[in-house]
């Protein structure tokens, strides 16, 4: 039987061992009040929290997405550990190539750990422009069923788009702030430090219509020890390190022994990570990316604290 302490509760259900959500989201707002009632074991605890702030939600969108980076990396890191490359030996003559290639791609459940990531990303976005209407609109107010199919965080590239000029007059006209305005254009794609947006935007779109968002194992480099094996003894041909591939010569080894694949032994160490096969991100670790799409959403989110108060 578990007890109260092994299986303590997220929010209105149970929360899964080693699940750190609501203490993130405390620290993150560490005045944020808390309130609730326990229940004896074998039932679980159940903590009803009150939201302190209009950003709250969106803040928590973040910790969830950050909880996601997480367990991406977990599981690369899992799958970095089985080494899924191998050294393909070519020769010609007297002339050996070495090189590494991927042998075993990422396992498809990455991808939706990142397409949920993304999602919560993106709901953050969306939301501090939903308590923005929730506090300003004005004739008339907010109404429900209609403003919820256009009020949402616009993300453009080019500022001069129809679509983007639409929303922010509808905006305007429903008296949003004018400064809340201008923190929308300063946090477009287009400002410098704000890039990574745009590739949330791109990946969001892509995940809504195919799964999964395709990671593949990028192999950007390695370290080649190559030995022959002649009666036993081991002889060092030659050793690279940070080359895609590898090669050297040897006149003698023919004649030594005539059975060449199995004698020729290579110790390699490849550098490995796993990306995104999309063209929108740059090509580096798909943890690194969203760990710049996340921090990017939280530094715009917090811009709009201001109008709050």
């Amino acid at each position: 039987m578990k007890h109260a302490a092994d299986s303590k509760s997220y929010f209105f259900g149970p929360r899964l061992p080693n699940f750190p959500g609501a203490v993130a989201f405390f620290r993150l707002l560490k005045k944020s009040p808390r309130f609730g009632m326990g229940i004896a074991a074998p039932f679980f605890v159940v903590w009803v929290f009150a939201m302190h702030h209009p950003l709250d939600g969106a803040r928590l969108k973040i910790v969830r997405a950050q909880e996601h980076i997480d367990a991406l990396k977990a599981e690369v890191r899992m799958y970095l550990n089985e080494r899924p490359y191998n050294v393909l030996t070519e020769h010609d003559s007297n002339l050996w190539t070495f090189r590494p290639v991927v042998s075993v791609e990422p396992p498809t459940r990455l991808s939706a750990i990142i397409g949920d990531c993304l999602t919560n990303a993106m709901a953050a976005l969306d939301y501090t422009i939903w308590q923005l209407a929730l506090k300003y609109f004005d004739d008339p107010p907010l109404i429900f069923d209609e403003d919820r199919f256009w009020v949402s965080f616009p993300l453009y590239r080019d500022r001069t788009l129809p679509g983007y000029l639409n929303k922010i007059n509808r905006l305007t006209n429903r008296k949003i702030p004018a400064g809340a305005i201008t923190e929308i254009h300063a946090t477009q794609p287009d400002n410098i430090g704000y890039g990574p947006l745009w590739w949330l935007y791109e990946l969001v779109g892509a995940d809504k219509h195919r799964l999964p968002l395709v990671t593949f194992a990028h192999l950007s480099g390695a370290e080649m020890r190559v030995f022959k094996e002649i009666s036993g003894v081991f002889t060092a041909l030659g050793h690279s390190v940070g080359a895609s591939s590898f090669s050297l010569t040897d006149s003698t080894f023919v004649t030594e022994d005539p059975s060449i694949a199995p004698h020729m032994h290579v110790d390699c160490q490849a550098a490995v990570f796993v990306a995104l096969q999309d063209v929108t991100v740059p090509r580096m670790p798909v943890d690194a990316a969203l760990q710049q799409i996340v921090k990017c959403v939280a530094n715009t989110v917090v811009r709009f604290d201001q109008f709050f108060v």
